[in-house]
């Protein structure tokens, strides 16, 4: 059994991580959203079409790790790699939740002294000697004790209302820009008790700012800069402001005697004459290419990070006439972010893949580097293994038998872009994007080693392993199949191409079910893997990306309409016959009676529904994870949850404790009523019979405990059938009502 997941896509991370808030992005008419991801999508190799989401689903709200009827065992808050702070021989960097204390003395071979975690992803890092401070996207302001490196330790924090974006500090005092409350001015005299002493309100959520003499200068994202006069912290005041164009974006600021320099995003460099803060003046600018997202400055040097082209260093003696010295980046597939230069070193975050040490001395090249976990993709578990896509490239091995603590032991890079992993015996199959199919031997997990690729025609979004072939979503090249019989030289062997965009597969005998995009569920013979042909389809009510049959049930995540219950028992004519929209819908797994739903909008996390009524699902527990929930296994009484930007989650729902077999103590015939139980295959049910003196009611449990069926008046030798429509596989208990024993069936159809 497998659940599927959508490739990375980097909309979403940029849409929700790159300088801007969920906010500014989203109007209420959406218009800023679609302009905003155009920008930030272009030219990337993971860009993908999203659908654009209703006005009702912009509006939702959820609490972070809230939850109903379930706990947080464990787990791994790895992530993505975006802020950066440079002090003597240390480097302060985020991975994901955790701050990492490094250092670079040898610039070669970083060395990780201390990590700590923070409830909520990084923004933002400034050091002094013994504190950091660090702005997250949801819980405010910490502060860190770095007195000792090698155990970091939080001893305050200010939890102002919004995430923080933007920090500087200077002696006591820290000024920050929230989400929702402007540009805050607090007082971190006391680091226990950080207190808010001044504040501007209605200047936009930034990722930059920096302070010289008696100014803040603030990047203050599509307003322009904003200079803000602290010469009194208690009572800022805006003095001075620059907008460059209409779309142009100030990400991040550097500031240098009497010059501001500006990362603009679409616009590239920025120079700004800030002799007279009341009126900054332009005086220069370099268009990078892209999209510009930091900038930092040495002497006549300024290095810029740009979204498609790494590292651009310019040559600024000239503001007016600004030219480029070289552009630099190692991995194709690298979007570096965060930038500082000294001497002769560049360092940079690289939002996959971590830290990067840049030497400029001579000819630009990489000279160290610390790897941070990166995103998180689909996940599959085999007894207390859990593998994990990471993107980009990455199959990562982690040994989960303590929930409350698991470590990775092993890792094997793919080709591009792992999406996906379903894992058959000693060898786990990766859906690597545009590189088509991994495959990984496993049989050593801790040291696995890649064993065969086969470029399908298409992206890779997702795969099912079945027999000796791998079938795989392949975005617009519909399903493609792959003998792997030979691991070593897995071979394409047939096609069907479908009308939208294949984004997740799932087989059942003969049978392929592929969620198309907004061409809904398509559903493929494949008895012939040579000639696969579609036999019927049904249309999406929104945009289908995941699907997960159970007997002659299609269970589709309909991303923002949640999930729809499909009746594929003809697969010439599926029908609908329930649906369930509390939530949005990346990811389904089904076990028995109760679906698994990744809603990733919003927080709204894993959505745990009773679908025993399948007409009418119900929600009986939730856990909303950090950011965005994208994969669901569920195992070993646990649930296993990825989110994309958060590493993975070890969850436990307690409403799904369940019951057990309560067998009598003495012989059945020596009680007043028993029920004799057999089996019935040839009609898909299980049959029961009453032996007593008296007429009974009969009850039917699930493994929850929940009432399924009940057989009321059932006169002695009466003989019972359990299993009509609607009744799906799984473990049941029955029993007689009011008496405590019962005795486990598992009717199979």
């Amino acid at each position: 059994m497998i659940k599927k997941v959508i490739i990375v896509f980097l909309v979403l991370v940029l849409f929700c991580s790159v300088f801007l808030s969920g906010s500014d992005l989203l109007s209420e008419s959406g218009d800023r959203y679609e302009s905003t991801i155009e920008r930030l999508t272009k030219n990337h190799p993971f860009s993908l079409p999203v659908p654009k989401p209703p006005k009702d689903v912009l509006k939702r709200s959820a609490i972070r790790r809230d939850s109903l009827n379930c706990v947080l065992e464990g787990g791994y808050f790895g992530g993505i790699c975006q802020s950066l702070f440079v002090k003597d021989t240390l480097a302060f960097i985020d991975d994901g939740r955790y701050l990492r204390i490094l250092n670079i003395a040898d610039s070669s071979s970083p060395i990780l002294l201390g990590v700590t975690t923070v409830p909520s992803l990084i923004r933002d890092i400034f050091a002094t000697d013994s504190r950091v401070y660090v702005s997250t996207d949801n819980y405010g302001l910490r502060i860190i004790d770095i007195s000792d490196p090698f155990s970091p330790a939080e001893i305050g924090n200010y939890n102002s209302t919004g995430g923080v974006g933007g920090i500087y500090v200077v002696d006591t005092i820290a000024y920050i820009a929230t989400s929702s409350s402007g540009f805050q001015v607090i007082s971190v005299s006391n680091p226990e008790n950080p207190v808010k002493i001044g504040e501007i309100q209605g200047i936009p959520y930034s990722r930059s700012i920096e302070v010289k003499d008696s100014f803040a200068y603030v990047a203050a994202g599509y307003d322009g800069v904003r200079i803000i006069d602290i010469s009194d912290p208690s009572s800022p005041d805006t003095v001075g402001s620059y907008k460059i164009g209409d779309w142009a974006s100030a990400n991040e600021i550097y500031v240098r005697d009497t010059f501001v320099y500006v990362a603009e995003g679409d616009s590239g460099l920025c120079i700004l004459n800030i002799s007279n803060p009341a009126f900054p003046e332009f005086v220069g600018s370099y268009v990078t290419g892209s999209f510009a997202l930091d900038v930092s400055v040495k002497d006549t040097i300024a290095c810029i990070t740009d979204r498609d082209n790494g590292l651009t260093i310019l040559d600024i003696s000239d503001p007016p006439s600004i030219s480029k010295i070289v552009t630099y980046i190692d991995n194709p597939l690298s979007l570096y972010e965060k930038v500082s230069i000294k001497g002769n070193l560049v360092y940079v975050t690289d939002y996959y893949y971590g830290f990067k040490i840049i030497d400029i001395s001579s000819s630009v090249s990489k000279i160290g580097n610390y790897d941070t976990w990166g995103v998180t993709n689909g996940i599959y578990i085999i007894d207390t293994l859990a593998f994990i896509a990471s993107s980009p490239g990455k199959l990562r091995i982690m040994n989960v038998s303590n929930s409350q603590n698991p470590t990775e032991i092993g890792y094997c890079n793919t080709k591009l872009a792992a999406s996906n992993v379903f894992v058959v015996d000693s060898f786990a199959y990766v859906a690597d994007g545009d590189s088509g199919l991994c495959i990984i031997d496993i049989s050593n997990p801790v040291a696995p080693i890649l064993a065969g690729n086969c470029n399908t025609r298409g992206i890779s979004y997702d795969l099912f392993v079945k027999d000796s072939l791998a079938y795989i979503a392949d975005r617009d090249s519909g399903l493609s199949v792959v003998d792997v019989s030979d691991p070593a030289l897995p071979v394409e062997i047939g096609n069907c191409y479908t009308k939208g965009a294949a984004r997740s597969v799932f087989v059942q005998d003969t049978l392929a079910y592929v969620a198309d995009a907004d061409s809904g569920l398509r559903i493929i013979n494949v008895s012939d893997p040579t000639d696969p042909f579609e036999v019927g389809n049904f249309e999406a009510v929104n945009y289908f990306v995941d699907v997960y049959i159970q007997d002659s049930i299609a269970y589709v995540a309909d991303w923002w309409d949640g999930l729809q219950i499909l009746d594929v028992s003809d697969p010439a004519s599926p029908t609908e016959i329930g649906s369930y929209s509390g939530t949005t819908a990346v990811g389904v797994y089904v076990l028995d009676t109760i679906a698994y739903v990744a809603g990733y909008w919003e927080d709204e996390g894993l959505r745990i529904l009773n679908v025993s009524d399948l007409s009418s699902p119900s929600e009986i527990g939730y856990y909303t994870t950090e950011y965005m929930t994208w994969d669901v296994f569920p195992a070993n009484d646990l649930i296993y949850v990825t989110d994309y930007n958060d590493g993975f989650y070890i969850i436990r729902c307690t409403s799904l404790s369940g019951i057990e077999e309560k067998k009598p103590e003495v012989s059945k015939e020596n009680t007043a009523g028993y029920l004799v139980i057999t089996a019935n295959i040839s009609a898909n049910s299980i049959n029961f019979k009453y032996k007593g003196n008296t007429s009974e009611t009969v009850i039917v449990r699930d493994i929850t405990g929940r009432v399924i069926k009940e057989y009321p008046d059932v006169k002695p030798e009466t003989i019972l059938s359990f299993g009509d429509k609607g009744i799906s596989s799984g473990i049941y208990f029955v029993g007689i009502k009011g008496n405590e024993e019962r005795e486990k069936v598992v009717l199979v159809k």
